[in-house]
């Protein structure tokens, strides 16, 4: 999706074209300590200790997947597949996550498939992308960076004449390391941020894949993919031999990542996994569980828990599990809510001080998006429902608008059939009077119409009942004459309560 998505009717942003209700919280975020992951096709974030999640996007027919934290823990970078512009690489404030920005702008290739990595000081985003077509010269993966505001177009780190993924930041923000697959040339190497140079190859790290920084910048861990699969560390000025932390010969590896403070190393198996020291010594520690499933783990700020995600114990969904890095203790599921959780990532300490990166030449606009238009609808309000219909926002920049602001009012219709009996002709269909809403909104304000649901609308609200709701929206702009819009959304009546109802 390219330009600006507000409707026809300059301020309305319908919330919904055809979706399930969800029973979801409007987002409130307060916890300091969060996790961000992929709920179903939506993002999430949950608090690790109270077990709360909170839904950020809650868009129905859109799939936002691979989270990823900006340093200072305030927006989140993922990969979406918004209408018509098929996969981008994105990213929203956290505080406001109805409005995200196209990072990449692309229509040759699908962003995602590797993680997603914010420059040490947030100004730039890494990722991979895959050309959608392997003409000469895109033969596949290749590795790029984006500012984070959309406002240049993604440079290349490497070549397109070798597969290359897995971009991964030097704590300065100088430096990527990424993984290249190329015959007789294959491995870790290590190019410029600002894509000048050629990229060179890491010493000792012939056929690697998947590397990771250490905090100061002296190390890389990887996988030394070749006739076995071992998790090494290596000095990226090549001085001494690299050390050997595991082997994961004919297993499916996710990671290794460095511990915050950079004296640990955590990598993936099936159903375990693996922190050992950098240097090679001590011994390993495991963290189990039966359900574990092909995601990456994350470390906690502070370096003393991880996240995962693994199935239930039914095996019927996957939730996110939090257990302590030392291995003691039982792992916690944080995500009881019946939703497919994956891509744990923790929130980085937002005491850190990064490094300052250098500055964006801005070259082209930035294309922003409103998720609240694919929002989904859900039922909240206790024992007065409400149904949330559209996300308004008054912005139409006229002196009428400036002086007297925005009037929005809603009228929803659900047509039932009138009763009949045998051998007569059916009975016309009757409208019934769902609900009702207005807002008034000042310029440049923003907020949610909802439907007050009337008492015979309320009779509908039965468990597992599927409803069409006409939905007639009317607004004034200033002293503007009324501008009228209708549509029909779905609405199913959850089948049990929950929170939100």
């Amino acid at each position: 999706m390219t330009g600006s998505t507000r409707s026809q009717t300059r301020v309305v942003v319908l919330a919904a074209l055809a979706v399930s209700v969800a029973l979801l919280l409007p987002p409130a975020i307060a916890s300091a300590d969060q996790i961000a992951y992929g709920c179903d096709n939506d993002l999430c974030i949950v608090d690790p200790d109270s077990g709360s999640p909170t839904n950020l996007t809650q868009t129905a027919g859109v799939t936002e997947r691979e989270p990823a934290w900006s340093p200072d823990g305030t927006k989140l970078a993922f990969t979406g597949n918004l209408p018509g512009a098929g996969w981008e690489l994105y990213q929203l404030t956290v505080a406001n996550p109805t409005i995200a920005t196209n990072v990449s702008q692309t229509n040759d290739r699908t962003e995602g498939g590797a993680p997603i990595q914010w420059s040490p000081g947030g100004e730039r985003i890494a990722y991979t992308a895959i050309y959608d077509s392997n003409a000469p010269p895109n033969l596949g993966y290749d590795v790029f960076v984006s500012p984070a505001a959309g406002t240049a177009a993604p440079t290349p780190i490497g070549s397109t004449s070798a597969q290359e993924n897995y971009g991964r930041w030097s704590p300065d923000g100088t430096q990527i390391a990424f993984a290249r697959r190329q015959a007789g040339a294959g491995g870790i190497f290590i190019g410029n941020a600002d894509g000048s140079g050629t990229p060179v190859a890491l010493p000792n790290g012939g056929g690697g894949i998947q590397p990771d920084w250490s905090r100061d910048g002296t190390r890389i861990a990887f996988v030394a993919d070749g006739g076995t699969d071992l998790i090494r560390v290596a000095r990226v000025d090549g001085s001494g031999t690299p050390v050997t932390l595991g082997d994961t010969t004919g297993l499916n590896v996710q990671g290794p990542f460095f511990s915050p403070d950079g004296t640990r190393v955590m990598w993936q198996t099936q159903q375990t996994i693996y922190i050992r020291n950098a240097d090679g010594t001590g011994t390993t520690t495991t963290v189990t569980h039966p359900g574990l499933v092909g995601y990456s783990s994350s470390w906690s700020p502070d370096g003393t828990r991880i996240a995962f995600s693994a199935y239930e114990s039914t095996y019927n969904k996957i939730q996110i599990w939090v257990a302590n890095a030392d291995g003691t203790g039982t792992p916690r599921s944080i995500t009881p809510d019946g939703l497919t959780n994956v891509d744990p990532q923790w929130k980085p300490d937002p005491n850190a001080q990064p490094p300052v990166d250098p500055p964006v030449v801005p070259t082209r606009p930035p294309v922003t998006v409103s998720l609240a238009k694919f929002h989904k609808l859900y039922i909240t309000g206790g024992p007065i429902p409400y149904v949330p219909i559209a996300y308004v926002i008054c912005d139409y920049p006229t002196a009428a608008a400036l002086a007297a602001g925005c009037k929005f009012h809603a009228d929803g219709t659900v047509s039932s059939p009138g009763k009949s009996s045998p051998g007569h002709r059916a009975a016309a269909k009757k409208k019934i009077k769902f609900g009702s809403g207005s807002l008034d909104l000042g310029f440049g304000e923003e907020g949610e119409l909802r439907l007050k649901v009337s008492k015979a609308g309320k009779k509908l609200l039965k468990p597992g009942r599927k409803l069409k709701i006409k939905v007639k929206i009317e607004q004034r702009v200033g002293d503007d004459p009324v501008v009228e819009t209708t549509k029909t959304l779905k609405l199913k009546v959850p089948k049990k309560k929950g929170k939100g109802k």
